[in-house]
């Protein structure tokens, strides 16, 4: 299987390694997850795209947790993580 390695700069010139190649959901993540050093990961994906690959990429990455947000732009913020993070953490109460 051959892999393209990218570095993708993002906002505020931030640079981070972006790999492009068939299999690597399976393949690579959970390994470059577990040499990081984190003991949660979290997975940040949109409403589309989570049924569809959601499930299966928290399954093979111990420790991780699942955060969909609604598709769009204008929903990815910081404050929406932090407060779905806050959410999994059991950390609150919650009343219905």
């Amino acid at each position: 299987m051959e892999t393209l390695e990218l570095s993708v700069r993002g906002a505020g010139g931030v640079a981070y390694p972006v790999s492009v190649g068939a299999g690597l959901l399976a393949s690579a993540l959970p390994g470059f997850a577990a040499q990081q050093g984190a003991s949660r990961v979290a997975i940040i994906t949109n409403d589309v795209v989570a049924p569809l690959y959601g499930r299966a990429l928290q399954a093979r990455i111990p420790g991780s947790f699942l955060v969909s947000v609604p598709d769009g732009e204008r929903h990815k913020t910081l404050l929406t993580v932090q407060v779905m993070n806050y959410l999994h953490s059991g950390r609150h109460r919650m009343a219905l």
